[in-house]
């Protein structure tokens, strides 16, 4: 096995926030002052009950799934485009 196909590997089997920070220090990208305030804000407990009351609604059946909008974002965009090329070519009548 070749050293780079170890480290994938290898980055492979870390936790979400430790790939994270990874890829943060490879990109060169730093916090400012927002990401800053986030992280204190949530070791702080704010968006806890927040995220009580998603995970309530989730298990409620109250949610969409991100793709489930997206598909109808897509499915908006395309009629809003096919209504704006029949007025276009309403107007070259």
């Amino acid at each position: 096995m070749s050293t780079i196909q170890e480290i994938k590997d290898a980055i492979g089997k870390l936790p979400l926030e430790e790939r994270a920070e990874l890829v943060s220090d490879l990109c060169g990208w730093s916090d400012d002052e927002w990401d800053r305030q986030m992280k204190a804000d949530t070791s702080a407990g704010k968006f806890r009950a927040l995220n009580e009351d998603a995970d309530a609604a989730d298990r409620a059946g109250q949610t969409r799934s991100l793709l489930e909008l997206t598909a109808d974002d897509i499915a908006l965009d395309d009629a809003l485009s096919i209504s704006a090329a029949r007025d276009i070519a309403n107007r070259q009548d």
